[in-house]
């Protein structure tokens, strides 16, 4: 019978110990310490861009790639911001559509041609984004993004070394009609040493160029990241309710 209760007991252990990762991974978090790198409220009216490949449909109005810049705003870090999508082979009828700014960027894609989003953050020096150690993460927060595994590579560089990031090796951001927040950890980079003096950062989305991949960032930051107090609260019910359940069956 006391073997019956230990082991009920370990494998409520056990449950427990899985849900809680998983609830904190996909909870909606709180930023401590945070810098803010983009809100993209800027431009403050949205610009609306098209990338076409003129190539195969040349009546139609559009650039490829299309490039958005941004300078002098005091809400990207250091300044400027270049996004940047490039429509990838094969050429289709339409490629990619969006908006930027606002307080978003929206892109939307269509046909077999997947695009590559790039974001890029020049102006930037010296920057220590770990805040003296305080820092674990880069956050991004999403408002939707396309059902599907979408692909996240992070570049920053202190003009000497480069630290890279890929989602790939880790876990790919993924799909989700309402909004949320994804974490590329500090931990997760290949090099630490640019972290706490960048001069740049790249942000490149859909690397491998997925179609029909449509996403909408809000927000980009370098984090300590918390769960929010609701998420804390489910957590300590859960926990509480595991330990009754044991304590009563003994």
């Amino acid at each position: 019978m006391r073997l019956q209760v230990n082991l009920r007991s370990f494998f409520m252990l056990v449950v427990v110990g899985c849900i809680t990762p998983a609830i904190v991974l996909h909870a909606p978090m709180l930023h401590a310490g945070t810098i803010d790198i983009d809100d993209f409220s800027a431009p403050a009216t949205e610009e609306n861009f098209t990338s076409i490949d003129l190539g195969a449909l040349p009546s139609f109005v559009g650039t490829q790639p299309t490039i958005s810049p941004v300078a002098g705003e005091a809400s990207i870090l250091g300044g400027s911001r270049n996004a940047t999508v490039q429509v990838q082979t094969p050429v289709d009828w339409k490629s990619a559509m969006g908006t930027i700014g606002n307080g978003a960027f929206s892109v939307f894609t269509g046909g077999s041609s997947g695009s590559v989003v790039t974001i890029d953050y020049p102006g930037l020096t010296d920057v220590d984004l770990t805040d003296g150690g305080t820092n674990q993460s880069i956050a991004l927060d999403f408002n939707f993004v396309e059902p599907g595994d979408l692909n996240l590579q992070i570049v920053i560089t202190d003009g000497a070394n480069t630290a890279t990031f890929d989602s790939s090796t880790t876990a790919n951001i993924p799909g989700s009609g309402t909004p949320f927040t994804y974490l590329a950890t500090f931990a997760d980079f290949d090099m630490a040493a640019p972290l706490s003096s960048a001069d740049s950062i790249s942000v490149v989305l859909n690397g491998p160029a997925v179609a029909n991949m449509d996403f909408e960032l809000s927000s980009i930051s370098a984090v300590t990241a918390v769960p929010e107090p609701s998420t804390m609260a489910m957590l300590l019910t859960l926990v509480l309710a595991s330990l009754s359940l044991i304590v009563r069956r003994r």
